[in-house]
């Protein structure tokens, strides 16, 4: 019975002596490996390495005149629907002698290679497709995606299916080397006729579609539609251009004393982004309408808006602010942003372009339009916009080296409208 305290005490040791070994024992190695920052995944494979580049002298238009552009509408209405009646015969028919009286036409060329890809002639359709592409390559890379008949070109042939795509992506980066190259943005509207050069003091241009001179090449690349933007911001931090476009604005109404009953108002006001890398454009975020004026600027790299709509019972503009989310392009209410110099101002149916800083401009220009203004794209270069004459509201584009002995000016283009000049 003596012992027995004593088997209790070793006992009691043993177990003490377990305790303090598993006390010694270090951490799981597991605990280290659930904190560990994770492994930066592997970049994928670039599936167009080693594409050729593209002749930066075969992208855009020769001249930035929207109207050029303009094409009858109820013939091409009437093509398209001939099309889907599957009346290919009468189609080209049609296409061929459009593209007689205007050879190289961007639209009426599209709609014929959609005739070629239905009809299984690729080759004839893969250089009309690569012609548009490089002349307008926002506008065509998503219609290209949405034609059907390129979509069942990839299970009937898909070896020319990636031909046509590899052509889209030596388009897209021929157009992104281009925005790195010395150039202008410009803001250009459709001319008046030549027997109307128009009245500065009563009509203004006020919409036409934004374009990027290359001053190395020449040559305008077309970024929006035809002829609805009505004014420009280039985000420079996000490498982005921000549009304002608006559907119509009805212009005031005054009383017999000549006292205004009704300000001009603006209906269907937008705003889009186009990323000058990608070439995509956003979709439109809606502003409203019936609006006597629309503030557009950039804060920090935050896109925003501030609108004054007309309230009716009250006769009163209502002013609201909003952050433009250019990931799910809808307005957010926000803080008002105070105005800037920076700012972009729509209002009774004209616009006030942001202020342009002094360096590299002319400083005793005039404003535009109406005016003149020399800006420098790149070193030795010099871009200017003179008007027509005294009472027009027309632009002659002149490119000048001083830089280059004995180098005379270029007229790029005659005639056309430019309301707003900016650089990257």
């Amino acid at each position: 019975m003596r012992c027995i305290p004593c088997l209790i005490l070793a006992v009691l040791a043993v177990q003490g002596c377990k305790s303090c070994r598993t006390e010694r024992v270090a951490p799981p190695a597991q605990a280290d490996v659930l904190h560990a920052e994770p492994a930066e995944p592997e970049p994928e494979p670039d599936p167009f390495a080693g594409l050729a580049a593209v002749d930066p002298g075969s992208l855009g238009l020769v001249n930035p005149d929207p109207a050029l552009e303009a094409v009858s509408t109820s013939a091409l209405i009437s093509i398209k629907g001939m099309l889907m009646n599957e009346k290919h015969d009468e189609a080209r028919e049609k296409l061929e002698e459009l593209l007689e009286v205007h050879p190289g036409l961007l639209e009426p060329s599209f709609t014929m290679a959609d005739l070629f890809l239905r009809e299984g002639e690729v080759d004839e359709a893969a250089t009309l497709i690569e012609h548009v592409l490089l002349a307008r390559y926002p506008l065509y890379a998503t219609k290209l995606i949405a034609t059907p008949s390129f979509k069942w070109l990839e299970k009937k042939n898909p070896d020319a299916w990636r031909d046509l795509i590899e052509a889209r992506e030596a388009a897209r980066r021929g157009w992104a080397e281009a925005m790195t190259r010395p150039g202008v943005f410009l803001l250009v509207a459709p001319p008046y006729p030549a027997d109307k050069p128009g009245d500065p003091d009563s009509v203004k241009l006020n919409r036409g579609w934004v374009v990027f001179l290359d001053a190395e090449t020449g040559r305008f690349l077309p970024l929006t539609p035809r002829a609805n933007a009505a004014g420009f911001i280039l985000d420079r931090g996000e490498k982005r251009l921000i549009v304002l476009t608006w559907k119509r604005y009805d212009r005031e109404t005054r009383d017999e004393e000549g006292e205004i009953m009704r300000p001009a108002l603006l209906q269907g006001v937008r705003i889009a982004s186009v990323d000058l890398t990608t070439f995509e454009t956003s979709p439109s975020v809606d502003l409203g309408a019936d609006l006597v004026e629309a503030r557009i600027s950039i804060r920090s790299g935050l896109v925003l808006a501030t609108v004054v709509r007309l309230d009716f019972e009250d006769n009163e503009g209502v002013e609201t602010s909003y952050e433009i989310d250019c990931e799910k392009f809808e307005a957010k209410p926000a803080p008002k942003a105070p105005p800037g110099p920076m700012d972009l101002i729509a209002s009774y149916g004209r616009i006030e372009p942001p202020a342009l800083p002094s360096a590299g401009f002319a400083q005793d220009a005039d404003a535009l339009p109406g005016g003149w203004r020399c800006v420098e794209p790149g070193e030795g270069v010099k871009l200017c916009a003179v008007p027509s004459g005294k009472e027009s509201v027309l632009h002659d584009l002149v490119l000048e080296k001083p830089a280059e002995e004995d180098a005379e000016p270029v007229t790029l283009a005659k005639g056309v409208g430019i309301l707003q000049i900016d650089i990257l």
